[in-house]
Formats: C-alpha cells, sequence, structure tokens
C-alpha cells in the first residue's frame, strides 16, 4: 500500500498532537509522583500506570463513556505507547523520571500492557 504524502502529513501532525497532550498528563503525573518514589515503584514493580488512568482517563463513573470515546484511536494509542516513544515523552518532561523508566524498562512495559489492557477492555 502506498501513502500519499498527505496521509504522511495527517499521520504526523496527529501524532504531534496526541504527544503533546500526552506531555500534559505526564507533567501532571510527574508532579504528583517524586522521583524517588516512582523509582521505589519501579523497583518494587509497584502498579501506578491504573492511578494513571484514573486520574485522566478512567474517572470512577465515568469509564465506560471514557473508554467509547477513546476507543476510535485505539491504534494510535498503541503506537504512541511503545516503550521507546514513553520514555522519551518521560525524558522530555521531567528527565529524572526518565531515567527511572531507561533503568526498569521490563517494568516499563508490563504498566503499558496493564494499561493498554484496562483502556481497551470491554
Amino acid at each position: 500500500m502506498v501513502t500519499s504524502r498527505q496521509e504522511l502529513f495527517v499521520q504526523s501532525y496527529i501524532r504531534r498532537v496526541a504527544e503533546r497532550q500526552a506531555k500534559r498528563y505526564i507533567s501532571a503525573f510527574c508532579q504528583g509522583m517524586p522521583v524517588q518514589d516512582f523509582r521505589y515503584a519501579a523497583e518494587h514493580d509497584l502498579d501506578v500506570v491504573s492511578n494513571l488512568l484514573r486520574r485522566f482517563l478512567l474517572r470512577p463513573g465515568e469509564e465506560k463513556a471514557a473508554r467509547k470515546k477513546v476507543a476510535p484511536y485505539r491504534k494510535l494509542v498503541e503506537r504512541l505507547a511503545d516503550p521507546d516513544t514513553v520514555t522519551r515523552l518521560f525524558s522530555e518532561v521531567s528527565p529524572e523520571h526518565g531515567k527511572v523508566l531507561q533503568e526498569h524498562r521490563s517494568w516499563l512495559e508490563r504498566q503499558i500492557r496493564s494499561g493498554l489492557a484496562a483502556l481497551f477492555a470491554t
């Protein structure tokens, strides 16, 4: 399948917009999660993604509506939610938090899988 220049531009534009939005969520998360606590969570394999999702996307009582709203963007979210992209975005927002993710890649991968499963659960 050949992708036109216009399609590539639109895909790139959507990715940039999604990354800007993700950085806002990451910034708010980092402000509420000190680096020491984040490191502790990573070292002890604690779940932080469910808290992040509840805070920003899956608020109690609004889960069904939020999942329905995000469903059309599943492929985009799955492309953006890879360990390299997540680490890069965290590093751009908070280098200290990004360093924790670099040091604990397998924990990050489990967090991503858990988050995607929770977000796109039916």
